[in-house]
């Protein structure tokens, strides 16, 4: 998962120019699924802002599971709540009876569906390879790239679908993107470890962020722990404890988590939310390793408080 994770950030950082060439398409009347290109538009990112966004009815029920089912799916992980507001008002509802080919292997791809009720059938060549069930998706590959379908899926019952065409996601996804590096572009600028990095390096860290939000009290990360995250705070107070003392803080503009990466050691102490909410940018372990190693040998030469930390409290 990691590793399509870092192929999805590729793909967004590349997103300004590939939307020039997308082709706008529409479904022949009375022929369903079938899309024909019809013209070749450019799209200019200061214009996002006004195209019209598509809303499609939908029950809070349905909301719900397709915003968890979003949240799971390393397509949307990275998306904040606006984000993903947008992409759950622009899924539309599919029907289908019980043996109909939702979508056949070879063909075009267009649209992602994320099932609501029913059960669906995947295959590969004459292999059955999965079942489908309530809050499964299928057809990811067809939000990426313009690609043939990988699979044939075929409706076991009658089947209830969300689905999601591709244009939408794209460009959700790249006014996300530049919706992102506008947001953080000047945070990342004021953090101390990241200013030596060029420009474009800070940049493809402000794609990869998610951020996080904690409440007074919790832990973000938990001593002895393996970590699988390192984390810049945006706002809000934490504090450093170790064995049971409090060693230090980090404020905004703070990092931490960055040991267990680089030494794939337990977390060398826990965090504790101080303040009555924290917010917190984080980047997964295959990310941090890609976008942050030029700070390599600076991280390794600011962990040396730690050590010092556990020597005072032998």
């Amino acid at each position: 998962q990691s590793t399509w994770g870092w192929n999805l950030l590729s793909m967004a950082s590349q997103l300004e120019e590939q939307i020039q060439h997308l082709q706008v398409e529409e479904e022949h009347v009375g022929r369903r699924n079938r899309r024909t290109a019809v013209s070749a538009e450019s799209y200019d990112p200061n214009d996002l802002n006004k195209r019209v966004k598509k809303v499609f009815p939908k029950s809070e029920d349905g909301k719900r599971q397709i915003d968890t089912k979003l949240r799971s799916n390393f397509l949307f992980a990275h998306l904040d709540e606006d984000g993903r507001k947008e992409l759950i008002d622009a899924v539309f509802e599919t029907k289908f009876k019980a043996g109909d080919v939702i979508i056949k292997q070879g063909d075009e791809g267009d649209n992602f569906y994320i099932v609501e009720s029913g059960t669906c059938d995947i295959y590969v060549g004459s292999q059955k390879v999965m079942v489908c069930n309530p809050g499964d998706s299928f057809g990811e590959l067809a939000l990426m790239y313009n690609a043939p379908r990988a699979a044939t899926v075929v409706a076991l019952t009658d089947v209830i679908a969300w689905a999601m065409d591709r244009i939408t996601f794209k460009l959700t996804l790249m006014e996300h993107t530049l919706r992102k590096r506008e947001k953080y572009e000047a945070f990342l600028e004021d953090v101390p470890i990241l200013s030596s990095l060029l420009k474009y390096e800070r940049l493809t860290i402000a794609d990869a962020l998610v951020p996080q939000e904690f409440h007074q009290g919790e832990k973000i990360v938990k001593q002895g722990d393996m970590g699988d995250k390192f984390y810049i705070v945006e706002s809000g107070v934490c504090d450093f404890v170790i064995h049971g003392q409090k060693v230090g803080e980090v404020e905004a503009g703070g990092y931490f988590g960055e040991l267990s990466l680089l030494n794939n050691q337990p977390r060398a102490a826990t965090v504790v939310v101080s303040t009555p909410k924290v917010k917190v940018l984080c980047l997964d372990r295959a990310t941090f390793t890609g976008v942050m190693g030029p700070l390599h040998a600076i991280l390794k030469r600011n962990g040396d408080q730690y050590t010092k930390y556990m020597e005072q409290l032998k």
